[in-house]
Parts: structure tokens; C-alpha cells; sequence
């Protein structure tokens, strides 16, 4: 069993919405997790083992600050041996938007109104139709991809900076990392961030 820790030690704001007030910024993660026999068999399909939306952070033109996660952002990934992890940069945009979004992180994993669970097996039966006998492990890690993606279009958008989403077998050498992205834009804004994924065994 493995336990994945999410850190994002650098955000670095290089340009700014407003020329008068702070950015304020945050972050949303989706972390899909299953086995490549979930493809071959009718077994439940993967599952988003964790989601997170990150309190605002306010950062002027030049400014670099970290993301305090605190201890809340582990996923236990149970048996699973690979997992995805999709990440957004927002630009909080006003109004109730944000407060709406936190609802509907939650909801992911603790469903009551829209269910994602229907969602994502609906999303996994699609992949299924399409791959033939003989399942590589480069299927199922583009296929945990396109999981997360279609989870991430359902949820409610505010001004995004930035995504990215990438996946790994837990084995593999690049299970645990740190990416720099780099560039991103949205808004009018422009931002650098660093990105960290911590894997250990249990």
C-alpha cells in the first residue's frame, strides 16, 4: 500500500490581474487511483481517492509564496498500483464562485446532489468500448488521464491560470517528483509554480 503526498513549495506571481490590488489565487487537485485489471473485467472503476481546493493566497506582481496544505493533502492509495494527478490555478474572480466550488470539491468524494461516482463509471465504460485485448500499462495511465479530465470539466470554473495532469505507475523511477510549470496564463494573469508528489509505502 502507498501513501501519495501532494506539496506545491513555490508559487511565484510575474503578473497580475489588477495593476492596484493583490492576485488572490488558489489551487484544485483531483488524485485518480485503480489497477490496469479494472479495464479487462467488470470491476468497479477507478477512484478519485482525493480532492483538494487550497484557501486564497494573495500575492502581488514580483511575489513568491508556498501553499500551506497543512497535513490534509495525503491520498491513501489503498492497492492501487498507478495513479493520476490533475492539477488547476485559479484566479479568484469575486462573488460566491470560490464558496461554490469548495461545495462541489467535496462532493466528489462525498456525494450528495450531482454524483460523480455515476459520472465516472459512465466515463470508464466509454474507455473500455474503446480498447482492444491485451491492456499495456501506457492504456491505463492514459485512460486514468482521461478519468480526471472528464471529472474536471463538470466542475464549476473560475478564472483559470493554469492545468496540467500527469500519471504514474507507483514503481516507476517518476512516481515521486517535483515539475516546475512554467509560463502559465489566464485572466491576465501570469504565474511560475512548483509542483511536488511524494510517494511512500506503507
Amino acid at each position: 500500500m502507498a501513501k501519495l503526498e501532494i506539496v506545491v513549495p513555490k508559487v511565484h506571481c510575474i503578473k497580475r490581474t489588477d495593476l492596484f490590488f493583490k492576485d488572490e489565487v488558489f489551487l484544485v487537485v483531483i488524485v485518480t487511483a485503480g489497477n490496469r485489471q479494472d479495464l479487462t473485467n467488470d470491476v468497479s472503476a477507478p477512484k478519485i481517492v482525493f480532492t483538494g481546493i487550497t484557501p486564497l493566497l494573495k500575492l502581488k506582481k514580483g511575489e513568491m509564496k508556498v501553499f500551506d496544505l497543512g497535513e490534509e493533502w495525503k491520498a491513501d492509495l489503498g492497492d492501487a498500483e498507478a495513479y493520476s494527478v490533475l492539477f488547476g490555478l485559479y484566479e479568484h474572480d469575486g462573488g460566491d464562485l470560490y464558496d461554490a466550488m469548495q461545495t462541489e470539491i467535496t462532493q466528489i468524494t462525498e456525494p450528495e446532489g450531482f454524483n460523480f461516482n455515476d459520472l465516472i463509471k459512465e466515463i470508464w465504460e466509454k474507455i473500455k468500448q474503446n480498447l482492444e485485448d491485451g491492456v499495456s500499462m501506457g492504456d491505463f495511465l492514459s485512460a486514468l488521464v482521461i478519468t480526471a479530465r472528464g471529472v474536471f470539466k463538470h466542475i464549476m470554473k473560475d478564472d483559470l491560470i493554469g492545468s496540467d495532469i500527469f500519471s504514474a505507475h507507483i514503481s516507476d523511477d517518476d512516481a515521486t517528483f517535483i515539475r516546475d510549470f512554467r509560463d502559465m496564463r489566464g485572466g491576465g494573469s501570469k504565474y511560475d509554480m512548483q509542483f511536488q508528489v511524494k510517494l511512500t509505502e506503507l
